[in-house]
């Protein structure tokens, strides 16, 4: 089942995770042999981020989940590292950070910058597994050219989402979310038929050994 992450939430999904309206923040996602588990990082204070990749790895390790195979982290690097030199540098290094919290992780981290589409308000980021491959596809769309994947909140008598799961900074905790509608659907147009894009691997996809 399709999991959509809104900030600091963290799931899993085993068909796909997306990630709404990606401005400052960043969708990442650890990738098992047989599912992923992703974070919508927003920018905080270094604590805070580093707090939500403890809960990230502490969701993994109470779901049981496998060896990681591969790291993916997808933002927008003029705004998310706005005063950084070298931004593909400074993405680099908060994913190395990002593996030495998931237990000191060695191998491939992947991901792309959202800057080159120059998004107004934000982009959907989805990720789809190639387990066979260790690699997941990526699609990405400009928010404004998405039906938001806004969820619509359910009473609490809906119960909680078992796959999804909120951190909290000023508890330094994981709080449950309720169950809730929510879709990623394109606007469609002439142009892209209601379809997301697919990356251009060869030229956009950013990787290199943590």
């Amino acid at each position: 089942m399709p999991v959509y992450l809104n900030e600091l939430e963290i799931g899993t999904a085993t068909d796909l995770i997306g990630f709404p309206h990606v401005l400052l923040c960043m969708g990442v996602v650890a990738m098992t042999g047989n599912a992923l588990y992703g974070l919508h990082v927003d920018v905080t204070t270094p604590a805070t981020r580093d707090g939500a990749y403890r809960a990230l790895h502490g969701f993994m390790q109470a779901r049981g989940a496998g060896p990681i195979v591969a790291l993916y982290g997808s933002c927008n690097h003029t705004k998310r590292y706005p005063d950084a030199v070298n931004r593909v540098a400074a993405w680099q290094a908060e994913m190395t950070v990002l593996a030495g919290i998931l237990g000191n992780w060695h191998g491939p981290a992947r991901g792309f910058s959202t800057a080159f589409i120059e998004p107004r308000d934000g982009t959907y980021i989805e990720y789809r597994p190639d387990f066979a491959n260790g690699a997941c596809q990526i699609h990405y769309k400009r928010h404004e050219k998405m039906q938001a994947p806004d969820r619509v909140q359910h009473s609490p008598t809906s119960g909680f989402n078992p796959d999804i799961t909120k951190y909290h900074p000023g508890r330094d905790a994981l709080v449950p979310v309720y169950l809730e509608v929510v879709s990623a659907d394109v606007k469609p147009t002439w142009s892209n038929k209601g379809q997301l894009h697919e990356l251009d691997y060869a030229n956009r996809l950013l990787e290199f050994a943590v």
